[in-house]
């Protein structure tokens, strides 16, 4: 029972999550309130007691969020506690001003481990993250229906990966500071050609074979994607 401006309420702490640092704890409450429904709550409290002599005296508890529901209502609310002050660890979701979201792993206060990450444009990540920026393996959804999927290095498309164009054109191989550059395959709808080999900076530039839509194809050096016959 919890003792509340002379009233008594029903209450039962679903979960109690600590900071990272260990300076605060969270206990998330159910309020229920038989079949006037109820609500769940979030109390912060700090880590200790002042304990004198005399006096026991405890911060008074904050209520960070508040969710109400109807006893008639099944309850699928979802309490998610961020910490302010102390640095972000575990799982959790950061939303920021703009509308960004981030849902997934956070080390130390960064984003670090598997996440989702939403922009207002319509753009979306979703994959690992290594001290904020996109690294690892992921995939990468553009507002305009492109697609990437694959290696990140802070934050760049660097490794190997798959580009999918909205008209159904690909490229597959290396990548470098978000440019194909390297060895590589690819496809270019409008044409229905083919091209294998060297790419530096998204152009053909080096050896490789181009594969004409009539089953002809050219090998040899390229430049620019020009080919030097």
């Amino acid at each position: 029972m919890l003792l509340v401006a002379g009233k008594t309420q029903n209450y039962v702490v679903l979960d109690t999550v600590d900071s990272p640092t260990g300076a605060y704890y969270a206990e998330i409450i159910d309020n229920d309130q038989g079949e006037k429904g109820g609500s769940k709550m979030v109390h912060i409290y700090p880590e200790k007691d002042i304990d004198t002599p005399v006096f026991l005296i405890r911060k008074k508890r904050i209520i960070i969020y508040e969710e109400t529901y109807r006893a008639d209502e099944e309850d699928e609310v979802e309490v998610v506690v961020q910490w302010k002050d102390d640095k972000q660890h575990g799982t959790g979701t950061f939303t920021w001003a703009d509308g960004t979201v981030y849902k997934g792993d956070w080390s130390k206060g960064e984003r670090t481990g598997e996440g989702t990450m939403t922009w207002p444009s319509g753009d979306k990540y979703v994959g690992e993250f290594k001290n904020g920026y996109r690294h690892g393996k992921g995939t990468y959804y553009y507002p305009d229906g492109d697609v990437y999927d694959g290696d990140w290095v802070d934050g760049e498309r660097t490794g190997k990966g798959t580009f999918t164009w909205k008209d159904g054109s690909w490229y597959t191989g290396d990548f470098v500071k978000n440019q194909m550059t390297g060895k590589g395959e690819r496809y270019y709808a409008s044409y229905g050609t083919r091209y294998v080999g060297d790419f530096v900076d998204g152009k053909r530039h080096g050896y490789g074979t181009y594969y004409y839509a009539d089953g002809t194809s050219w090998t040899g050096y390229w430049e620019n994607n020009v080919r030097q016959d």
